[in-house]
C-alpha cells in the first residue's frame, strides 16, 4: 500500500466532517476507511505536498469561522474628558458595579491606565414544578483609557459549573457554553434534565444583556458630568 494513502484519507475525512458536518464517524469514515484501506489498499492517492495545503486552508478556515462565532464584546467609548479623569471615572464604576459580587480579581496598572476584573456571573432558569436550571460563569473585563477614549473588552466568557435545582434535589446538567445565533450546537439536556434549546437561547440572550449593561453602565459614568466639588 502507498505510505501516502493514509495520509491522505486522513485529509479527506477532516475535509468531509467540515464540509458537511458530519458526526458519523463511525458509521460513515471508519467502515470507507477499512474497507478501501485496510482490506482492497485502492483509496486514491493524493500528493503529500497537496495534502497537506488542503489541511492547512480547511484549518484556516475552521478557526475563521470560530473566531467570527466568539461570543464576546468590546466597545471605544469617546469621551471629553482627558487620559486620567476617565481613568478615574472608570475605577469608581468598577468600585460600584462589582461591589458586592462574591468573586472578583481585579488587577489595576495606573501607569498604563489599566483596568483588568475577572469575575462570575449566574444565570438562573425557571423549568417549572419548583425547578430551577443554574449557571456560572466566569469572565474577564478589560478596561483601558485613552484622551478623549476609553476601551472596553469582555471576553473569556466560560461556563463553569451546572445544575438544576429544587425539590430537595441537585443535579449535575450538561453545561451551555455561550454561543450566537438561534440553534445551539451543543446538548442543553441530559437524562430530561435541563434547557430546551429554546430556553437556551433565551438565557444567551439574557446573559447578552448582562454584558451589555456593563458597557452601558461604563459608558454613563465615564461621559458623567456631575461636579462632586459642592
Amino acid at each position: 500500500m502507498d505510505t501516502e494513502t493514509p495520509t491522505c484519507y486522513v485529509g479527506v475525512c477532516l475535509l468531509y466532517v467540515w464540509v458537511c458536518g458530519s458526526t458519523s464517524f463511525y458509521d460513515d469514515i471508519l467502515p470507507t476507511f477499512f474497507y478501501n484501506v485496510v482490506i482492497t489498499e485502492s483509496c486514491f492517492t493524493i500528493n503529500n505536498d497537496v495534502m497537506r495545503n488542503i489541511i492547512f486552508i480547511v484549518m484556516v478556515l475552521i478557526s475563521i469561522s470560530a473566531n467570527a462565532q466568539e461570543f464576546k464584546f468590546e466597545k471605544i467609548i469617546e469621551t471629553n474628558k482627558n487620559q486620567s479623569e476617565s481613568y478615574s471615572a472608570a475605577k469608581e464604576f468598577v468600585a460600584d458595579f462589582w461591589n458586592m459580587a462574591k468573586v472578583v480579581t481585579q488587577n489595576q496598572d495606573d501607569d498604563a491606565f489599566l483596568l483588568q476584573i475577572k469575575a462570575k456571573t449566574t444565570q438562573e432558569v425557571k423549568v417549572g414544578m419548583g425547578l430551577a436550571c443554574v449557571y456560572d460563569y466566569k469572565y474577564t473585563v478589560k478596561i483601558q483609557t485613552k484622551d478623549k477614549r476609553c476601551r472596553i473588552q469582555i471576553y473569556d466568557i466560560i461556563c463553569e459549573d451546572a445544575y438544576q435545582t429544587g425539590l430537595g434535589t441537585q443535579n449535575k446538567i450538561p453545561k451551555i457554553q455561550p454561543f450566537l445565533g438561534d440553534e445551539p450546537e451543543q446538548k442543553t439536556k441530559s437524562l430530561g434534565k435541563g434547557l430546551s434549546k429554546k430556553k437556551a437561547v433565551e438565557m444567551m440572550n439574557d446573559l447578552k444583556t448582562f454584558f451589555e449593561s456593563i458597557i452601558n453602565g461604563l459608558e454613563k459614568e465615564i461621559n458623567d458630568t456631575t461636579d462632586d466639588n459642592w
